[in-house]
Parts: structure tokens; C-alpha cells; sequence
């Protein structure tokens, strides 16, 4: 499985949440600030750091993260000279990095021109700029996970993954990129599935609630009470019991189903 793993814009939703045909907008980190050398330093050793985790794996065995590969390709154009091989260095590196960028960190100054014209020349997609400043850096990762994971491992990987952004953001990461965060078409099917089940408990205990405040309302009666909210509490524990008996798990498709029972 193949998660992106961003470390700019922010994780959000700022779209009407009772119109589905309206789409939330990017929402870019204004704080964001990679040209800051304090902030290319800790890009270009991030994922060495990252793939050293036991969550994340590369994708590919030789996969590169771009801000790397953007260092490598600084060392390789200040190395190139017409007396060492006869090689001169790319035109965009004379053009728009400036003769002494050795590697990163770099000039700030050129920072974004530089890493934005590279970015255009080798077709780098994880490199997104707007107006020649680059705004969005990210790169994927293979996870030990996978959407139909039971929802105990995708919880356990979640927390792990999350834990480590978080000490890391706290103790390591300059102020110009210290809100990184990772997500996942997988984990978009995990929150379903934790927002169904919350569903699920939560249409029990309005089950039991309305039936014993109805009931209650009628018959002023508060032993008729008790005895249909246990009567109401019994149907639901037995049907969930049944559900645990033939070995099925509180899926999706079950979870509709348990709401709809309720109502």
C-alpha cells in the first residue's frame, strides 16, 4: 500500500458539509517557509530519518526523496567544469541557483527559483510551486497496512505514525516546516469505518433513551420503565451476541444494518 506523506499545505476540510457536491479548497500552510536553512537542512535529512521507522518502507528500492535528489543534483552541477571531464553544468543551474550552491543548504535567495526550475526540467511531480515559490513537498511510502486491515492494526499503525510526526515536529523540526503530517486513501475507509461504529453505539444508547422516556411518559410507571429498557437492552445484546456467535465482525455493511434496526 502506498501512502503520500506531505510535509507542507495543512489537513483540512473547509467545504459545506451539507452539500456534497462542493469540494474543499487546497489549503496551503502559510508558515511554510523550505527556503529557511534550518528548513532545508531538516527536509533533506527527513526521510532518512522517516525510512529508518519500521511503519514506512520505500517503494521502490532505489526510490530517492525529491528534496534529496534535488541535493544530489546540486553536488553533481557544482562539480561540473570545463577543466575537471568537459562537462558544463545545466543551464537552469547557471541560470537560476548561482555558481556556489554546492548542495543543501543553498542561498535562500534562489532557493525557490532553483528548486522550481528543476523541478519543471526532471518532470518532478512531489515538487508543487505557485509563482515560482514552492508551496507543496511530499513524497509516498509503502505502509505495512492496507484498507482492509482489521481496524485494530490500522488504529495501532495510525498511532504510531502519528506519534512519531509529533515528537519529531516537537523536538526536532525548524518552525519554517514543523507541520508535517501523512495521510491516506486507506485511512479515509478506517475513519468510515470508526464513524460507523460510533454510529452503531450511539443508536443504541438513543434506542434505549427515547423507549425509556416514552414509555415513561405514558405510563408514569417507573417498574414498566426498567422492565422495557431491559426488554430494549436484551433484544439489542442479543442480536450482537448472535453476530459474535457465527464469527462476523461489526463491518460496514453490519453497522448500517445495526442503525437501521435501531430506527
Amino acid at each position: 500500500m502506498v501512502r503520500p506523506n506531505s510535509i507542507t499545505s495543512m489537513p483540512g476540510d473547509d467545504e459545506d458539509q451539507n452539500n456534497p457536491d462542493t469540494w474543499s479548497t487546497l489549503m496551503l500552510d502559510d508558515t511554510f517557509d523550505p527556503s529557511a536553512r534550518e528548513a532545508q537542512e531538516y527536509m533533506r535529512d527527513f526521510c532518512d530519518s522517516f525510512f529508518d521507522q519500521d511503519f514506512a518502507s520505500k517503494v521502490v528500492p532505489n526510490f530517492q526523496c525529491p528534496i534529496n535528489a534535488f541535493d544530489s543534483w546540486l553536488q553533481a552541477q557544482s562539480s561540473f567544469t570545463q577543466n575537471k571531464n568537459g562537462t558544463l553544468p545545466d543551464a537552469i543551474y547557471e541560470q537560476h541557483c548561482r555558481s556556489d550552491a554546492t548542495g543543501l543548504p543553498m542561498d535562500p535567495d534562489s532557493f525557490h527559483g532553483c528548486l522550481t526550475a528543476w523541478a519543471e526540467q526532471e518532470e518532478e511531480l512531489y515538487i508543487l510551486s505557485r509563482e515560482g515559490v514552492v508551496q507543496i513537498v511530499y513524497f509516498p511510502f509503502a505502509s505495512r497496512v492496507r484498507c482492509d486491515s482489521p481496524n485494530s492494526q490500522l488504529d495501532d499503525e495510525w498511532d504510531l505514525t502519528e506519534e512519531w510526526f509529533k515528537e519529531v515536529q516537537s523536538t526536532m523540526t525548524p518552525v519554517e516546516a514543523n507541520k508535517a503530517y501523512f495521510t491516506s486513501f486507506d485511512y479515509w475507509w478506517y475513519d468510515t469505518n470508526q464513524s460507523m461504529f460510533q454510529t452503531a453505539m450511539g443508536s443504541a444508547a438513543i434506542a434505549i433513551s427515547a423507549s425509556a422516556a416514552i414509555i415513561a411518559f405514558s405510563s408514569r410507571s417507573l417498574i414498566m420503565t426498567l422492565f422495557s429498557v431491559i426488554s430494549v437492552a436484551y433484544v439489542l445484546a442479543s442480536v450482537t451476541a448472535m453476530m459474535v456467535a457465527f464469527g462476523w465482525r461489526l463491518g460496514f455493511c453490519k453497522c448500517i444494518c445495526f442503525n437501521l434496526r435501531h430506527v
